[in-house]
C-alpha cells in the first residue's frame, strides 16, 4: 500500500505534468502565431512597397490608405503577440517557483510530522492538535489547512516546541519550516495571479489576431483575383497556386 508521502508526490507530480503539458501547448500555438506574424508582415510591407503589387492593390480597391489600416491591424496583432509571451513566461516562471517551493515546504512538514509523532507517541492530545493523526491531504487546500494549523498549534504550546528541540527540531528550525511555508502560500497566489494576467493576454492576442486574419482574408481574395495571370506575384504574398498537370 502506498503511504501518504507516496500519495501527496504523486498528486503534485500530476498537477506538475498538467502544467508542463499546457506549457508545451502554448509553446506550439505561439510558434504557429509567429509564424504566421511574419507571413502577413511579408505580405504587407510588399503590398507597400512592390511598385507592381502596390499598382494591384490600387487598381483593386487597396490604396495605401486602405494597405495602412491592415497595417496597423497587423501592429496591434503583434503588439498583443508579444505581450502574451510576456505574460506566459511569467506564469511559468511563477509556476515553476510555487512548485518548488511547495516541494520543500512539504518535505519539510512531513519531516516535522515524523519527529512529533515520535516526540508524542504518548501525547494523542497533542497528536490532535498538530493535525497528526489524520490522514496526509493530497490536494493543495488539504496540505495548506494540515500545515497551517500545525504551525500555528506548535507555537502556541511552549512546552511542545522545548520536546521538539530535545529531538533536534529547534525552534528557530521551525520557525524557517513556517517561513517557507508561508513564501510558499505567497507563491500560490502570484501562481494564480500570473495565471489570470496571461489568460487575458491571450484573449487580447485572440483577439487582435482575428480582426488581422479577417482583414487579410478579404484582402487575399481579391489579390487572388487580381493576380490570376500572375502566379508570381501571388507566390510573393503567399497565396499558393495549385500546379498544373
Amino acid at each position: 500500500m502506498k503511504n501518504s508521502k507516496q500519495n501527496q508526490k504523486e498528486t503534485q507530480n500530476v498537477e506538475q505534468n498538467v502544467e508542463q503539458n499546457e506549457e508545451k501547448r502554448r509553446a506550439k500555438v505561439l510558434q504557429t502565431d509567429g509564424m504566421h506574424l511574419n507571413r502577413i508582415r511579408n505580405a504587407l510591407l510588399l503590398s507597400l512597397e512592390e511598385g507592381e503589387l502596390n499598382q494591384y492593390a490600387l487598381q483593386y480597391g487597396y490604396p495605401n490608405e486602405r494597405l495602412q489600416l491592415g497595417k496597423k491591424h497587423y501592429d496591434s496583432a503583434e503588439g498583443a503577440y508579444g505581450e502574451q509571451k510576456k505574460k506566459l513566461a511569467e506564469q511559468f516562471d511563477a509556476t515553476r517557483t510555487f512548485y518548488e517551493l511547495q516541494g520543500r515546504a512539504s518535505g519539510i512538514h512531513l519531516y516535522f510530522g515524523q519527529v512529533a509523532r515520535i516526540a508524542f507517541k504518548n501525547n494523542p492530545g497533542i497528536l490532535d492538535k498538530l493535525f497528526l493523526r489524520n490522514r496526509r491531504g493530497r490536494s493543495f487546500g488539504e496540505w495548506v489547512v494540515q500545515t497551517r494549523v500545525f504551525y500555528k498549534n506548535m507555537f502556541s504550546i511552549p512546552s511542545a516546541v522545548e520536546v521538539m528541540g530535545k529531538f533536534t527540531v529547534t525552534k528557530e528550525a521551525l520557525d524557517a519550516g513556517e517561513k517557507l511555508f508561508r513564501e510558499t502560500l505567497a507563491a500560490e497566489t502570484r501562481k494564480q495571479d500570473a495565471k489570470a494576467e496571461a489568460q487575458k493576454a491571450t484573449e487580447h492576442k485572440q483577439k487582435a489576431f482575428k480582426r488581422l486574419k479577417e482583414w487579410m482574408r478579404r484582402y487575399l481574395n481579391v489579390m487572388k483575383v487580381a493576380l490570376e495571370d500572375d502566379p508570381q506575384l501571388k507566390e510573393k504574398l503567399g497565396i499558393i497556386t495549385p500546379s498544373e498537370e
